[in-house]
């Protein structure tokens, strides 16, 4: 199964678990990356509608889309600081049990 067909600009992101469990349940409203060339070529001059969160690396990863609100750039922190909006859809797969 997909997520539902969008075609606005997305933002890929990996998560662990744990905030990937924040976001979902509304504790966690910035995503930080530090302001490495990786980052800076994926964030800065570009624009996003929302961004794709994936739980891990597996097919399997329950993925999560989220309004992106912008960013800022943590200078004291050589982060940027990203501004997560309201959820939009969420799939987790189901396990299956033996």
């Amino acid at each position: 199964m997909k997520l539902g067909k969008s075609n606005r600009r997305v933002l890929f992101m990996t998560l662990k678990r744990e905030p990937f469990e924040q976001i979902m349940k509304g504790k966690k409203k910035t995503e930080y990356r530090d302001c490495s060339a990786f980052w800076k070529s994926r964030i800065e001059n570009r624009e996003y509608d929302e961004i794709l969160f994936q739980n891990g690396y597996s097919k399997k990863s329950a993925v999560m889309r989220i309004e992106f609100l912008g960013f800022r750039v943590l200078k004291e922190e050589d982060q940027y600081a990203i501004k997560l909006g309201k959820i939009i859809e969420v799939k987790r797969w189901k396990v299956a049990k033996d």
